[in-house]
């Protein structure tokens, strides 16, 4: 059990950390941005509000993870008569990492327009910000629900797992609520290969976006002879490079490990209790992103690292 309270406790450091961040970043956005950010200024509030969210709920359910061949769960300890509020903080953590993947592609979208379309910039202003991020939201609950529905608890499944648990963790199956896909028992099980494929579906295309949009802005921003003013383009550069590395560190730590733990059981390969050591990295990222974002924009690396009374013209 000693990684699972290493992960408790990166948890628990995790959502401080993530508090402070988060509440720095959107005071630097509210107070110290400048205008000509415009609506992605609220998105960017909004992206770092789910991911506090995003560690709150994880640092409150100590979600842990198991997998066996042919079976991957996300699971967290429960008491007598609790397995309705099990089951809903696990899938809160799949709802706001399935929105999470949609509001990031529609960052990816909006950097698109401001720099290669600024006369459609209006797509993602006021009332039809709102639109996308209701879209975004509406896809990522239909997600959680295939996955309450589809990967949810049934006797076999229990059965099958019973063992493992009681042998990793100390723990009976009526001491967990759990989800996750299984993908053979004595036949395949199709319900688990159709809810995966709309969720890789929705990540390809997400994932696409992401591709496609940072590809045109750097194609774009690389262009010699460049349609606004060098105070401007240093703006769009900034927030490219922002966005890029906002991309990259969720990707990296969360996205690709927790797909792979998805993925792996329907070709046979156990992970078993190593399991939670993707779980701990998904753990860690939300305060990471913050201050990759804090760092890379210069007005407010220079607040930052000032008010750390580190000397502004070492760091300029």
């Amino acid at each position: 059990m000693l990684l699972l309270d290493v992960v408790q406790t990166a948890a628990n450091v995790n959502f401080i950390i993530t508090t402070i961040t988060s509440s720095l970043l959107i005071y630097l956005l509210i107070f110290r941005s400048k205008k000509r950010l415009g609506s992605y200024k609220y998105l960017i509030i909004f992206y770092a509000l789910i991911e506090l969210m995003v560690a709150f709920v994880v640092m409150i359910s100590k979600i842990a993870a198991h997998s066996i061949p042919d079976c991957f769960i996300l699971f967290v300890q429960i008491g007598a008569d609790q397995k309705k509020l099990g089951q809903f903080y696990i899938m809160q953590c799949v709802l706001l990492y399935a929105f999470m993947i949609g509001i990031l592609a529609v960052h990816f979208l909006y950097r698109y327009f401001a720099v290669c379309h600024r006369s459609k910039l209006y797509y993602f202003e006021g009332v039809s910000l709102m639109h996308w991020v209701s879209f975004m939201f509406s896809l990522a609950v239909l997600i959680t629900s295939l996955k309450y529905f589809f990967m949810g608890e049934f006797y076999e499944k229990t059965q099958l797992l019973r063992n493992e648990i009681s042998i990793n963790y100390n723990l009976k199956m009526e001491q967990i609520a759990y989800n996750g896909p299984l993908y053979y028992l004595d036949k395949f099980q199709y319900s688990s290969y159709a809810t995966m494929l709309i969720i890789s579906f929705f990540i390809l295309i997400s994932g696409s976006i992401m591709v496609y949009c940072g590809y045109k802005c750097h194609k774009e921003l690389q262009t010699p002879g460049y349609k606004f003013s060098s105070d401007t383009l240093n703006i769009q550069k900034e927030m490219y490079t922002a966005l890029i590395a906002q991309a990259a560190v969720p990707t990296i730590l969360m996205y690709f490990p927790l797909e792979s733990l998805f993925f792996l059981p329907m070709f046979g390969i156990k992970t078993g209790f190593y399991s939670n050591y993707a779980i701990g990295l998904a753990t860690i990222f939300t305060s990471l992103d913050q201050i990759v974002m804090i760092l890379v924009i210069k007005d407010f690396r220079i607040f930052f690292c000032c008010f750390c009374n580190v000397q502004c013209d070492q760091i300029i």
